[in-house]
């Protein structure tokens, strides 16, 4: 949707954010960077995941258990 302008009637719904990100990122107000998966700590509460996996991404968010 950022690259085709295109928007079906499924779609204008995301057409207001769409352009005014689109608007805030040519203007250099905002920058997209990648994220790889690994990093993505909303996956926690988000996804299943495998125990180690949790756990790590619990630390990143600063989370702890209590007992």
């Amino acid at each position: 949707m950022l690259i085709n302008e295109k928007f079906s009637n499924r779609t204008k719904h995301v057409a207001t954010r769409l352009h005014f990100t689109r608007d805030q990122i040519q203007k250099g107000e905002i920058n997209c960077i990648y994220c790889p998966t690994e990093n993505m700590v909303a996956d926690l509460l988000t996804k299943p995941l495998a125990r180690m996996r949790m756990r790590k991404l619990a630390e990143m968010a600063g989370l702890t258990a209590t007992v």
